[in-house]
C-alpha cells in the first residue's frame, strides 16, 4: 500500500502461496492428545475477523487443509468436508469452553484452564501469534509465545520437543509432489508430532501408486483423515506480493521456475 501511494504506476501481483499462520499441536502429550482440546482451540479463533481486519481484507478465512483446495484433484474443497468437521471452523468460544470443561480442564481460581507455549520462528509475524493468544486467553488457555531462532525451530520440530509450533497449510507446491507426507511419522515437516500407523500406511500406499488418479485419491483420503482428527489449527491465509516497475516486461509475478 505504501508503494502504491508513492508510485501509483507500480504493478503489484497478489499471490496465494501458503499459510504460515497455522499452529501445530504436539498430539502425543496432554492436553493436545485430547481431540476435544484441539477442537476447542480451533473454535476459539475468530479467523474471519482477523482476515477482515488485521489483514485488511486481503486475507482469506476459508478453511484449508495441508494442500490448498485450488490444487484440483489433490485436495477436497471445504464444502465437501463432513459436517462434523466443518462446524469446528465456526467461531464459537462458548462451545470451545464447553469442550474444555468436558475434557477435564475447568477454569482455576485465576480463570486459567491450562498453560502452554507456542514456538514461533523469529523471522515470522509476532503480531498474528499475539492475536491468536489473546483469543485463546478468552477461553482460559494461557499461551506463551517463544520467539526462536530458525535452526532451533527445525530441530525442535524434528525431535517433537514442542507443545505448539507454527505450521503451514494451504500449500501450493508442485501437485505431482503433493504426497501425503506432512504428517508421516518421520517427515521433518510434521508440525503436530503425529505418529499414526494408519496415516503412515496411506503414505506407503501413495508411494506405490502407479497412476496419477490413484495418487490423487490416496492424497485426498489421507489429508481428510487428518482434518477429521484436527491435528492442526487453521489460522487463515494472506497473500504474498511481488511488485515491479511498469517498464519491466515479460514478468507476471512468478515466484520461481518450478521444481
Amino acid at each position: 500500500e505504501s508503494l502504491r501511494r508513492t508510485n501509483p504506476e507500480i504493478v503489484v501481483h497478489e499471490i496465494a502461496f501458503r499459510s504460515d499462520d497455522s499452529f501445530g499441536m504436539n498430539i502425543n502429550n496432554p492436553p493436545f492428545d485430547d481431540i476435544r482440546v484441539r477442537k476447542a482451540m480451533q473454535m476459539a479463533l475468530d479467523v474471519e475477523t482477523i482476515s477482515a481486519t488485521y489483514y485488511r481484507g486481503y486475507g482469506s478465512s476459508r478453511p484449508q487443509g495441508v494442500l490448498a483446495d485450488d490444487l484440483i484433484g489433490w485436495s477436497t474443497p471445504f464444502e465437501e468436508w463432513p459436517e462434523e468437521v466443518k462446524k469446528v471452523y465456526t467461531y464459537d468460544p462458548a462451545g470451545a469452553e464447553a469442550l474444555l470443561d468436558e475434557a477435564g480442564y475447568p477454569r482455576g481460581a485465576d480463570g486459567i484452564r491450562f498453560k502452554t507455549v507456542t514456538i514461533r520462528d523469529e523471522r515470522s509475524d509476532l503480531t498474528f501469534a499475539e492475536l491468536a493468544a489473546a483469543y485463546w486467553g478468552e477461553i482460559g488457555v494461557d499461551v506463551e509465545i517463544q520467539l526462536t531462532p530458525t535452526p532451533e525451530v527445525g530441530s525442535k520440530k524434528r525431535e517433537g520437543l514442542f507443545e505448539m509450533i507454527s505450521a503451514s497449510q494451504a500449500n501450493r507446491s508442485n501437485p505431482s509432489g503433493s504426497s501425503p507426507n506432512y504428517y508421516y511419522s518421520t517427515t521433518p515437516w510434521n508440525s503436530s508430532n503425529v505418529k499414526d500407523p494408519d496415516f503412515d500406511a496411506m503414505f506407503e500406499s501413495w508411494r506405490k501408486a502407479d497412476t496419477i488418479e490413484e495418487a490423487q485419491r490416496i492424497t485426498r483420503e489421507a489429508y481428510m483423515y487428518a482434518q477429521e482428527r484436527h491435528w492442526t489449527i487453521w489460522g487463515g491465509e494472506a497473500p504474498v506480493f511481488r511488485a515491479h516497475q511498469p517498464w519491466v516486461k515479460g514478468y507476471n509475478g512468478e515466484t520461481g521456475l518450478g521444481w
